[in-house]
């Protein structure tokens, strides 16, 4: 092999490593299971503008069983993908403790959280929202104000769904039958607006994610 194409090859890998470092979609499934960025999603994307301020909506309570060492969660997430980004909701872990949350990752790639909010035994309205007054993206939990983070971005595409960790062959994760409802959004800071359906999904493996309408659906899989 010459030395030319070992270079090739070394700087290839080097960049797919780089790429599971950082990415929040990492579900290549080549690299599963073993590797500790490894994800699985059942998720709706609205990505037709990046120009959403705030995501909200009311997420349901859910159990799911965790086969591994990682968390099962449900969450709302808004941002730049390719540069930091938010998000809140729920996590199942695998110490058995089922607790409400919020992280970011900023522009250098590095995950802040989970910053827990309390135990989880029912639904909850979570939204997340830019504030003009101080350039920060508040997270709230039934209207209450819990925590606030200063990214890089100040509005961009918005995701909403159930997200696991998927270490272990044929012992995924479960998911949790979980809806996410009354899904709405705010663009360029103003008024709240009912989602009209979404412009993408990303479900891999044999999670589920089930319309219920065009501002609502269903998270499940692997249950229990």
């Amino acid at each position: 092999m010459t030395k030319r194409l070992l270079q090739i090859l070394l700087g290839v890998s080097i960049g797919l490593v780089a790429l599971q470092a950082t990415s929040p979609y990492h579900i290549t499934q080549a690299a599963c299971p073993g590797d500790p960025w490894c994800k699985a999603y059942a998720v709706a994307d609205v990505t037709d503008a990046s120009n959403y301020t705030a995501i909200q909506g009311w997420i349901e309570y859910a159990t799911p069983t965790i086969r591994d060492g990682g968390f099962s969660a449900e969450a709302l997430w808004i941002g730049d993908w390719d540069q930091d980004y938010i998000e809140i909701g729920w996590r199942k872990t695998n110490d058995g403790k089922r607790r409400m949350y919020w992280g970011y990752v900023d522009s250098g790639g590095g995950w802040h959280g989970p910053y827990w909010l309390g135990n989880n035994t029912r639904g909850h309205a979570y939204q997340i929202e830019h504030k003009q007054s101080d350039n920060k993206w508040h997270v709230y939990i039934d209207g209450v104000d819990r925590g606030s983070a200063t990214l890089g971005v100040s509005q961009g595409t918005m995701s909403a769904g159930g997200e696991v960790t998927d270490f272990v062959a044929f012992e995924h994760n479960a998911m949790g039958v979980s809806g996410l409802l009354n899904l709405s959004y705010m663009r360029n800071h103003t008024g709240y607006w009912s989602w009209n359906g979404w412009s993408g999904t990303r479900i891999n493996y044999s999670y589920l994610l089930t319309r219920i309408s065009n501002n609502a659906f269903q998270n499940s899989g692997y249950n229990p």
